[in-house]
């Protein structure tokens, strides 16, 4: 299992205190992939959109995990799978979390925390 230090990307303090927050649920474990956008829509109207590349957690048993070939990762104490099209789009930069509104109502912002790479 590679270690922070042999990881092909930096992360920097910030992602790693957002990472070791990710809650842990029963009989699943977490990883994460590359998502080109973020959309929550209500009915058929788009209410909140993030247009960047960003990197999303997911939570499922290692089996499915090991189905796409991910690897495991510690990063701040904790093990996280990754696939590999993911770590090759992390290559040589470095995670970090961003705030962002995401809010499509300029009256209502909405404030959410991304990991992104850069």
């Amino acid at each position: 299992m590679p270690n922070p230090d042999s990881l092909p990307f930096a992360v920097s303090v910030e992602a790693q205190e957002w990472l070791s927050q990710v809650p842990l649920l029963p009989g699943k474990q977490p990883g994460f992939s590359c998502s080109p956008r973020y959309g929550l829509y209500k009915g058929d109207k788009l209410i909140e959109e993030f247009s960047k590349e960003h990197y999303v957690i997911a939570q499922t048993s290692s089996g499915a995990w090991e189905s796409v070939d991910a690897v495991q990762v510690t990063i701040a104490t904790r093990e996280f799978w990754v696939t590999p099209d993911t770590v090759e789009k992390l290559r040589g930069r470095t995670l970090t979390v961003i705030q962002a509104n995401v809010s499509r109502e300029q009256q209502a912002p909405k404030i959410r925390a991304f990991l992104v790479a850069g």
